[in-house]
């Protein structure tokens, strides 16, 4: 085989592999994100069904939006460092043991946070909780 077979299949492969990430966003969800995080940077689109989500770093952190194909958003994800999580989100994880991750969820507007706490065999859980404290979920991780 000669270099130039060889190359010429390399670069058919890597243009398959890459076309296959990339999707075609409707340019009314483009520009609801664009209004919501003018800021937004690093954004990487997938689609799901009719739903487009985007991964993005605001202000430093992760964050991920999901929206319909009308432009609203359905649902809107942020990391946020475990010092910064809200009283009763670490008092919940501290009755499994250790709270090492948290993210903040707003689904269209009734915000619960995710949580993974380990405990001291090093088993995690996570756990879903509204805004008051009360729990939805709790399953092995």
């Amino acid at each position: 085989m000669n270099n130039h077979s060889l190359t010429g299949g390399l670069d058919k492969l890597f243009k398959k592999l890459f076309a296959a990430d990339r999707i075609k966003v409707p340019e009314v969800v483009r520009k609801s994100f664009r209004s919501r995080f003018s800021q937004a940077r690093n954004a990487e689109w997938t689609q799901a069904g009719d739903h487009y989500e985007t991964v993005f770093y605001l202000d430093g952190r992760e964050q991920i939006a999901h929206f319909l194909p009308t432009g609203e958003i359905s649902e809107y994800r942020m990391n946020i460092p475990v010092q910064d999580a809200p009283a009763v989100a670490v008092d919940l994880a501290m009755q499994t043991g250790e709270l090492m991750n948290v993210i903040q969820i707003d689904r269209s507007g009734r915000i619960l946070f995710e949580l993974i706490a380990r405990d001291k065999e090093l088993n995690r859980y996570l756990i879903l909780m509204d805004a008051d404290g009360g729990l939805l979920n709790i399953e092995p991780f």
